[in-house]
């Protein structure tokens, strides 16, 4: 882990620890490290002596005859068809010995934006999450080419629908930039934090 990494991981576990928050939500555009930076956070609490408890917004998919209703290249489908808000919404606020800490796409749409005690916005470009999702998601999708279509029609025109509804970012408590370009062969990305509301 590089050390503008550690900073990072340090000031986010800072302000969860101040503020007290027992539910942290990290959101952002596909691709943007949000699984990524969940795990490091678990591992930086649970070195600290906290409980821990991890879930992911991708567990909660809806089955596909409701997430592919609008058609499967359907941006808007996407959006609002692919999670079960309210199974989301339950499974968080379950009682939490310690943290919890969840990962995912649209978790500040208004069903689920006051679950969290503090909610972290990872900012990347559309143009960086086309970069990196694809190849991220090759094996699954078939073929990069596959990928790279499904990402242009559906992923990402999906989120800029949420972006443009709900605005994220100002619903965020932290926000991180998580697009800094990498040195040549290294393959640890190098966010920094961009704005603390916390």
């Amino acid at each position: 882990m590089t050390p503008a990494r550690a900073r990072v991981l340090e000031e986010i576990g800072d302000s969860i620890a101040s503020t007290q928050a027992r539910r942290v939500a990290i959101d952002g555009r596909s691709a943007a490290g949000k699984s990524t930076l969940a795990d490091e956070l678990a591992l930086f609490f649970e070195a600290r002596g906290r409980r821990v408890a991890r879930m992911t917004g991708d567990d909660f998919h809806r089955p596909e005859e409701e997430r592919y209703a609008r058609g499967r290249d359907s941006a808007e489908g996407f959006y609002r068809d692919s999670f079960d808000a309210e199974a989301i919404r339950a499974r968080a606020l379950q009682p939490v010995d310690g943290v919890l800490i969840c990962d995912g796409v649209f978790l500040f749409i208004p069903a689920l934006v006051d679950v969290w005690d503090l909610r972290i916005w990872l900012e990347i470009d559309e143009r960086v999450s086309l970069e990196r999702g694809p190849p991220r998601d090759v094996e699954w999708m078939g073929s990069l080419d596959e990928a790279r279509r499904r990402y242009e029609v559906r992923y990402i025109p999906g989120e800029r629908l949420y972006i443009d509804e709900v605005d994220p970012q100002a619903l965020a408590d932290i926000v991180v930039v998580n697009e800094t370009p990498r040195p040549r062969g290294s393959t640890a990305s190098r966010p920094r934090l961009w704005r603390s509301d916390g």
